[in-house]
């Protein structure tokens, strides 16, 4: 059986046994999943809200038998994202979360990946310990960071023409609320 197949049973089986699902709605679901056009189940579950954040995390600890991990709404280390290329997080799914001495933990979505080791070990030389989350969460967390951060230089002419659009706004916004107050209320 193919790992995403096992994944699907376990959840499916978790939220099931967890009495989160009936057994006649946890067989809809999947229905309807092999309906859409998405490819991975979690993600089905998620982007349709079918099932709480919590519960899925949940069902990936057991699962995966690694802590679970809630990346929405997280603020991650600006020093420890800035280790890896954008790029590189948003395929692999994965955001590094903390780092205590020569150890990094890192949240992945897919930790059983047997290159993201590997991978990861490209970039930094730390012994990485995975604990487990969702995916639409960590690529949201790594997007946002990107995105929010102007010292990162995206290859994107679209961003970039976005980008300084925003940064005129900025200025023009700031040289409003500059102006002297005291002297507007002599005027």
């Amino acid at each position: 059986m193919k790992k995403e197949q096992e994944l699907v049973l376990a959840v499916v089986n978790f939220l099931t046994n967890h009495q989160v699902l009936s057994d006649y709605d946890a067989h809809e679901l999947y229905d309807m999943f092999r309906a859409s056009e998405k490819e991975i189940f979690i993600e089905f579950l998620v982007d349709e809200v079918m099932v709480e954040r919590s519960e899925l995390l949940n069902a990936l600890r057991e699962f995966y038998k690694l802590k679970a991990f809630d990346a929405n709404g997280y603020f991650f280390d600006r020093h420890l994202l800035h280790m890896f290329p954008k790029d590189v997080m948003l395929r692999n799914s994965f955001i590094p979360l903390e780092r205590d001495e020569n150890m990094l933990i890192v949240v992945a979505s897919r930790p059983d990946n047997d290159d993201l080791l590997a991978i990861i070990g490209e970039h930094v030389s730390y012994d990485v310990r995975f604990i487990v989350g969702l995916a639409h969460d960590i690529h949201d967390a790594v997007k946002e960071f990107y995105d929010d951060d102007p010292n990162v230089i995206i290859e994107d002419k679209d961003w970039q023409v976005k980008r300084r659009l925003v940064k005129e706004e900025k200025n023009m916004e700031s040289s409003v609320v500059d102006v002297d107050v005291d002297q507007l209320k002599e005027d």
